[in-house]
């Protein structure tokens, strides 16, 4: 059997190279509801859409339904818009 080209060989008698950890980012649970700090950004409003999306097995109806059931204080939007949730599941201000 020959020896695949794309591994390297260890020498006999030699420790194989150092292994090089990688980094593991551990995942930040999101509250859901309660004594939660309010989001001040669309991206913060997005975190808690995923941990409720994970903790309630369904994505939300609305973004009332999505407000409602966590209990955030959401930032006024602009004027003449309204958050939505959009078919990729990013929170987005639309024209009211």
């Amino acid at each position: 059997m020959a020896a695949d080209p794309a591994v390297p060989a260890v020498a006999a008698g030699q420790p194989p190279a150092a292994v090089v950890p990688v980094p593991v980012h551990e995942p930040v649970p999101v509250p859901v509801g309660g004594n939660q700090p309010s989001p001040q950004t669309i991206h913060e409003m997005e975190k808690v859409l995923v941990g409720y999306m994970i903790s309630q097995h369904h994505r939300p109806q609305s973004f009332e339904e999505f407000v409602a059931a966590t209990k955030i204080q959401v930032p006024p939007p602009p004027p003449g818009k309204k958050y939505v949730i959009a078919q990729n599941m990013h929170i987005i201000l639309v024209s009211k």
